[in-house]
């Protein structure tokens, strides 16, 4: 007959044993990269969403070479001036939850697509790194992501010659002289365990907006 003292051992030993699932788990979705991205356009409200099992979600990666360190000047390009509805913000996530980089997508009138990225992919607070600017990899396809994924559109009512016009962000796509210059699965209580842990965790470490350099 087995005692009181071994079924609490029996009981502390499975909740070993999970809590070591769990963290394998999170280790290797950690070590595979992000798992979804988050589209915002914060002028007109549009946003989407693309998981790591959406063809999509892969293409989005080469177009902004997401998986690459981010390289570039500190300083903000020339070319870059502040305008209603010329900005369109990707969220990267791991776990859905955990950010680890953020693109800034800068729709210029005269002076292409630039990506003002910030990025931490040990884990730390993303947001209190420098940004950088940078080209993404590929402008063409980057612009036919957002679209298709509807956050470039202009609301309903509303004209489309604005600076989040489709028009506009089309040619955002073209250099200065006008060439091309360059978008969950979880199964079982192990998943929901997995989930329910990981977003009290970051909850209790959500970043401060306010300490946010690229807060606007």
């Amino acid at each position: 007959m087995i005692t009181q003292g071994r079924r609490g051992t029996a009981a502390i030993s499975g909740l070993a044993l999970t809590i070591a699932l769990l963290w394998s788990s999170f280790g290797a979705a950690w070590a595979g990269g992000p798992t979804s991205v988050i589209m915002v356009n914060p002028e007109n409200g549009r946003a989407a969403a693309l998981h790591t099992t959406d063809d999509r979600y892969e293409q989005l990666v080469e177009a902004v070479g997401a998986y690459r360190s981010p390289t570039g000047a500190k300083g903000r390009p020339v070319g870059v001036t502040d305008c209603t509805g010329c900005e369109i913000r990707l969220t990267w996530l791991v776990h859905d939850m955990q950010i680890w980089r953020i693109d800034r997508v800068h729709l210029t009138s005269g002076d292409g697509i630039w990506l003002e990225t910030v990025a931490d992919e040990s884990g730390g607070d993303v947001l209190a790194r420098p940004a950088v600017w940078q080209r993404p990899s590929d402008s063409e396809k980057l612009v036919g992501l957002l679209t298709t994924m509807e956050v470039t559109a202009t609301p309903s009512g509303e004209g489309a010659g604005g600076p989040a016009g489709e028009t506009d962000v089309a040619s955002a796509a073209e250099g200065p002289t006008g060439r091309p210059v360059g978008l969950i699965t979880g199964s079982g209580i192990v998943g929901l365990l997995l989930g329910l842990a990981i977003g009290w965790y970051g909850w209790r470490r959500r970043p401060d907006p306010d300490r946010a350099g690229l807060a606007g």
